[in-house]
């Protein structure tokens, strides 16, 4: 049977690692002659092929090998893909320029060789941005897939250059999240039997179309309480469901919440300044979700300490850390679906964001365009075209629940998508990214709306700020982001430092208001400068090596 496209997924790598281990170990023991990869016709012989196959084995033995037998001495993941990539280049390049890659011909004389390419052309993709006939579409890998199941064990430890399982085990240090990373976190079945119990329990959300019960529940605040009200008191549901439904019945503010979380890092004095900073502005209700212990009884002390448990709700995320973007994509996604479906609109704003007042009136204003209603909202870079998703908003309706369930799907079974590229994709606004639903922006289920907020005037980032004395009231908050990169600790700096000059003083009730709005005043008069004449494209995760030859025209 032919592999499946998950043969880039967790549960082939450590067999790729196994093959590339018994490949290096049957060439270095008993050495084989180049040339007689395949049998099937003379093009395996020919003089191109053995080139690019001869060319590509030392930079795989010198820099891929080490990563699979002695990873913790071995060069960063990184560099060494990076360097191999470098490398092997000028042998891809001249051997795609005979046109030979291209050719069914290939394929059916030498399925070792193809398959090799194959899988080098997916790692310079997962090195860099999406392209034309882009090796990470489905029927693309679905055909590397066919291709390399018609390798039989002798093929692949005697014949099969060692590039090939070598490549492909090496991929797993491009992931950004574990595979299946969600697991049982977003209940499908449970959000469905909720909802199927409003219908019965509230007739009152019976919509009159037959569609989005979740807008008609959104705006129904007395049949929303009695439903959450339902929801608490259901034994099947798990303890999740009754820990928010409880702490949204616990306060009579709008059927909105904001979503931060935060690990790592940060520290007491951010985390607490963080919250205070909310409380200060009027920011309505805030869940804080963590996957460490620590940072969870920081924000629970201070939830007390400011008599704020209505306001302020502390979750803890149990992840196993196993890539770089597990704990932050967990955390920052698994409770929007919970959330939507009880009728709540969310808000997210990351832990580095500094809040000059309370969004909520705007965002709501925006988001309720009385001509263009949206069902998300989301900041873009004050330079840069494409999303960026440290501010958005979505509406709770069943086209933004399904369009979010989707959105995760695609992070659960496709860990090597940046959470921020797939944010982009998934709104259709900059980038095309591969392995998402065929129907998405055709089924009007899945087609949500969008607008991108202003990170000119509004919604700020380190970048700048194109306002001036007479519009420095529209600024609303500045994301400690920047596209001209900053350290974690310049940005901590800065950040703590304006933490600080807007803080409550000893014996101060609330933070004098003529100091606060000086310390915000000169860090808008430090970001002040000309609106941007274009926004260039952008794209998370490139490769120093491929944005090189990007640069130089290669």
């Amino acid at each position: 049977a032919a592999l499946p496209i998950s043969m880039l997924g967790t549960s082939s790598w450590p067999v790729a690692s196994l093959v590339a281990k018994w490949q290096a170990y049957c060439a270095w023991s008993l050495p084989t002659s180049h040339g007689h990869h395949d049998s099937k016709g003379a093009l395996c012989g020919s003089d191109h092929v053995l080139a690019f196959s001869t060319s590509i084995e030392k930079p795989a033995d010198e820099l891929l090998m080490p990563l699979l037998w002695r990873p913790e001495s071995a060069t960063s993941p990184d560099i060494a893909l990076g360097a191999f990539m470098y490398h092997s280049l000028p042998a891809l390049t001249t051997f795609l320029n005979t046109g030979l890659g291209e050719t069914p011909q290939l394929s059916m004389d030498c399925p070792t060789i193809a398959a090799t390419l194959g899988t080098m052309l997916v790692l310079l993709r997962l090195l860099g941005p999406p392209v034309a006939r882009d090796p990470l579409h489905g029927a693309r890998l679905q055909d590397l897939g066919d291709l390399a199941a018609q390798l039989g064990v002798a093929q692949l430890l005697a014949d099969t250059p060692r590039t090939f399982a070598a490549v492909l085990a090496g991929l797993w240090h491009l992931t950004w999240r574990s595979q299946r990373l969600f697991s049982s976190h977003v209940p499908l079945g449970q959000i469905r039997q909720v909802l199927e119990a409003a219908v019965v329990r509230l007739p009152v959300l019976h919509p009159p179309d037959g569609t989005d019960l979740v807008g008609v529940l959104r705006h129904n605040s007395a049949s929303q309480r009695k439903f959450w009200a339902s929801v608490d008191s259901s034994t099947e549901l798990n303890v999740l469901w009754g820990q928010l439904s409880r702490w949204l019945l616990s306060s009579n503010g709008p059927a909105l919440t904001y979503l931060t979380m935060g690990f790592g890092p940060i520290d007491a004095t951010w985390l607490k300044s963080y919250l205070t900073r909310a409380l200060d502005v009027g920011i309505p209700r805030l869940i804080f979700v963590t996957p460490d212990r620590g940072w969870l009884l920081i924000c629970e002390e201070l939830r007390k300490e400011r008599l704020a448990e209505a306001r302020i709700l502390c979750i803890r995320a149990f992840t196993p850390f196993a890539r770089p973007y597990d704990h932050n994509n967990k955390a920052k996604f698994y409770l929007m679906p919970l959330l939507l479906s009880m009728g709540v609109d969310v808000i997210w704003l990351d832990i580095d964001i500094f809040l000059f007042k309370d969004p909520t009136k705007r965002l709501l204003q925006q988001l309720e365009d009385p001509e263009h209603p949206k069902d998300v909202l989301v900041t873009d870079h004050f330079d840069e075209h494409c999303l960026n998703h440290g501010v958005f908003m979505v509406r709770a309706s069943d086209r933004s629940l399904l369009w979010m369930l989707a959105y995760i799907r695609w992070l659960h079974w496709y860990p090597f998508g940046h959470d921020q590229n797939g944010w982009d994709a998934f709104l259709g606004h900059s980038i095309a990214e591969p392995q998402l639903p065929a129907d998405l922006r055709s089924d009007a289920a899945t087609h949500v709306s969008y607008s991108v907020l202003s990170t000119e005037y509004e919604y700020l980032t380190l970048t700048g700020w194109a306002g001036d004395t007479q519009t420095k009231h529209r600024a609303l908050l500045l994301h400690f982001t920047t596209t001209q990169g900053i350290s974690g600790r310049e940005k901590k700096r800065r950040l703590l430092q304006l933490f600080n000059a807007t803080g409550r003083r000893t014996r101060e009730q609330d933070p004098d208001v003529r100091r606060v709005q000086m310390a915000i005043w000169k860090e808008l008069a430090r970001l002040q400068t000309g609106p941007p004449a274009y926004k260039r494209p952008c794209y998370e995760g490139i490769h120093a090596v491929v944005g090189h030859i990007m640069q130089t025209g290669l």
